[in-house]
């Protein structure tokens, strides 16, 4: 089975080397379980050097991987980089990574390995983070964001932005642009895959971070977590009025 592996970029300098070696690892593994796997770096708008230090070590590290870059000028949101790369992948299998190295090569094909033996188009594959050691305050929001999610929409998802997320991107130019193009994305992205009738099956997948400190509730966090919820509202609403 061939995938697109779309991994969105933002200011991720620091992690090259980490994402250098999930890419290289996730080729070598597939190759044991009859997987083609090519890879759509997407530079979300970056004020960084990340992408140039990508180049620079993947002429050394990555001869072997098929990999294509898509540039984006301004940073719009995260939502905004995966829809971008969606678009370059219509009617493909695609697995949405992120760029940061929270989760194991192994999981990530393990999962991949699923759903490519449902074969059915009809079946999302997502992540669900177990053994999580980022700081509490951002496990019970990510709790409560889960828990309003199913509540506005009618699923019942253990991990809304749990990743890798594995699916047939037979969405139309129109219903990927329904989606979310902040942090939201990935809820929008779910409810319109129900909307449409498909299911979703939730693999496990262990997640870590590289604590930097503690973190704290804030002014700032709280705005955001606000503006967070608004435009789960307003996209939910949205694609309840198109579907």
């Amino acid at each position: 089975m061939n995938i697109s592996v779309v991994i969105p970029c933002y200011n991720e300098s620091e992690k090259i080397v980490d994402l250098i070696e999930l890419i290289h690892s996730l080729t070598v593994l597939s190759e044991q379980y009859n997987l083609h796997l090519d890879f759509i770096l997407v530079e979300n708008g970056c004020t960084d050097d990340t992408f140039d230090k990508f180049e620079i070590e993947a002429l050394t590290h990555l001869s072997c991987c098929q990999i294509q870059t898509l540039h984006i000028s301004q940073n719009i949101g995260y939502g905004y980089g995966v829809k971008s790369g969606l678009m370059k992948v219509r009617d493909r299998n695609v697995c949405i990574l992120p760029a940061d190295g929270k989760y194991g090569s192994k999981d990530i094909i393990d999962s991949i390995a699923l759903f490519s033996s449902t074969g059915s188009q009809g079946i999302l594959v997502k992540g669900m983070r177990t053994g999580r050691n980022d700081p509490l305050i951002i496990r019970i929001l990510s709790f409560i964001y889960t828990q309003v999610v199913n509540l506005f929409t009618g699923m019942r998802m253990r991990d809304v932005n749990g990743l890798p997320k594995i699916f047939f991107n037979g969405f139309s130019p129109n219903e990927i642009d329904l989606m979310s193009n902040s942090a939201c994305f990935d809820a929008t992205l779910l409810f319109l895959w129900f909307r449409k009738g498909g299911c979703t099956t939730e693999f496990p997948v262990k997640f870590t971070q590289n604590l930097e400190g503690q973190a704290s509730w804030s002014g700032k966090r709280t705005v955001t977590t606000i503006k967070m919820f608004q435009e789960l509202v307003r996209a939910t609403l949205r694609i309840r009025k198109r579907l």
